[in-house]
């Protein structure tokens, strides 16, 4: 375990992936025991980061005219653990036990989409923790591919390979690359009737498209998913939610897109269903960058 722990280290990455592998081996009830003591233990030593996440929490509620008891931010930091640590355990533990942790809706979707054989899109943003449904994906024998940053080229071919990259073949992007070739490396990869995961509110591509969230306007980076349309391949909109004692992993019904008025569809069904979380579950978002700018 001790060495383990230091090979990761070595390799540059924090106790968090040690424990997230650690964890993959162990029972799902072990899984949600974990997380739970880490989120009490952080809710209660970090008395400002309480603060703060209260705070937010509030004026999320309040930008969505949500009127019920406001979310708890003790949840919020043990959701927080759990979906950082899924990561690991849906790409590392054995499926029959993944299974007992993860729950999946409109799973329908993705197979009808899957069905068409021209592969199939799966679109999210970052609070909706979108890559997890992808690590599943990928769990379910269907070839995918990731767009991540280039600093993360090297743990390719080390044995924190897997747990970095979930098992889907990671595509390296930098401000500087055309994205000319990137967008023709996703046009080849749909065209095997294979998988791609985009987040559309990254630094990537020069185009940019406007949603509104909570009568809010967001800029959205949708170039990505402009390969979808040079061949008429489905998209399918994701995300990921901590509940109770499970883990949701949501498949929206995907759109087969034409043009840009469908690409916007798309755009706009993430923003939908992030006010839902907003209204549903408010303790699964992240609260990141994306939840600063749209409270502030």
């Amino acid at each position: 375990m001790i060495s383990r722990y230091m090979e990761l280290r070595q390799l540059g990455l924090k106790w968090s992936h040690w424990l997230g592998e650690w964890l993959a081996s162990k029972s799902p009830a072990t899984f949600l025991l974990v997380c739970h003591a880490l989120g009490t233990m952080e809710w209660l030593w970090r008395r400002k980061a309480r603060k703060r996440v209260a705070k937010q929490l509030r004026a999320l509620q309040s930008l969505a005219g949500v009127r019920c008891a406001p979310a708890k931010p003790r949840d919020y930091f043990t959701n927080f653990w759990r979906l950082k640590l899924a990561h690991a355990y849906i790409a590392l533990a054995p499926f029959e036990q993944v299974e007992k942790i993860v729950k999946i809706e409109g799973l329908e979707h993705l197979h009808a989409a899957l069905e068409t054989r021209k592969g199939a899109i799966l679109a999210s943003l970052h609070s909706l923790h979108g890559h997890l449904a992808a690590a599943y994906v990928v769990r379910l024998g269907v070839p995918t591919i990731s767009f991540r940053k280039a600093t993360r080229e090297g743990y390719v071919g080390t044995s924190a390979e897997r747990l970095i990259f979930y098992g889907a073949q990671p595509v390296f992007m930098d401000e500087t690359q055309p994205f000319g070739a990137v967008l023709k490396r996703c046009y080849d990869w749909l065209r095997q009737g294979n998988a791609v995961f985009v987040y559309v509110d990254g630094v990537y591509g020069c185009e940019e498209a406007v949603v509104s969230i909570f009568g809010r306007k967001v800029l959205l980076r949708p170039g990505l998913l402009r390969s979808a349309a040079l061949v008429k391949a489905p998209i399918i909109s994701v995300a990921a939610t901590s509940e109770r004692n499970h883990l949701i992993i949501r498949f929206f019904p995907f759109v087969v897109v034409q043009d840009g008025e469908d690409i916007q569809k798309i755009l706009q069904s993430l923003a939908q269903a992030y006010e839902d979380m907003v209204s549903r579950c408010p303790a699964s978002l992240a609260l990141g960058k994306f939840e600063r700018r749209l409270i502030r």
